[in-house]
């Protein structure tokens, strides 16, 4: 009897370790960004003209510099496994179906593609150039949310390289 329940304790841990996912060090890196905007606003606000130098944006970029130079500290997000899954699901999903489409899910999400390095996919999204609502920014921004993933589809979608997939609740 107990060696049957040794046995199944460890078939149960040896599943268990297969799902476990494991961020990348560019995934922890966007974490690292995120928490850097929202923790030091002014400071993050010299980045915008590295930024627009490259992809133009000025217009947008301006706005994004005042809301910055103005705004107060908010706290840093943690790593979240639970998002971090999900963020990896709709990723592989998006891959899978070659399609660049927001997931279902219940909390606020980002994607963003085709910037190489993940400082300009962070200056992308709080720029947020074409998007009228600005819900990227927002999602970054936000004082109410506590947890955040983000996971790096591998390849492309539809064509466009360096795919990241934000979750934030």
């Amino acid at each position: 009897m107990i060696g049957a329940f040794i046995l199944s304790a460890f078939s149960l841990g040896q599943i268990m370790s297969a799902h476990v996912i494991t961020p990348t060090p560019r995934e922890l890196e966007m974490l690292d960004e995120v928490n850097y905007v929202r923790t030091n606003p002014v400071e993050y606000a010299k980045f915008i003209p590295e930024f627009t130098a490259v992809w133009g944006e000025e217009d947008v970029a301006a706005e994004l510099k005042s809301i910055l130079l103005k705004m107060t500290p908010v706290n840093k997000l943690k790593w979240s496994p639970t998002l971090y899954h999900d963020a990896f699901t709709h990723g592989n999903k998006i891959k899978n179906t070659n399609k660049f489409e927001h997931s279902d899910y219940d909390w606020a999400e980002n994607l963003v593609c085709g910037l190489s390095t993940v400082r300009f996919a962070v200056l992308d999204l709080l720029i947020d150039a074409g998007t009228e609502s600005r819900g990227h920014r927002r999602n970054i921004l936000d004082p109410e949310h506590t947890e955040f993933a983000s996971f790096e589809v591998d390849g492309k979608i539809q064509d466009c390289p360096y795919v990241f997939v934000q979750e934030f609740n």
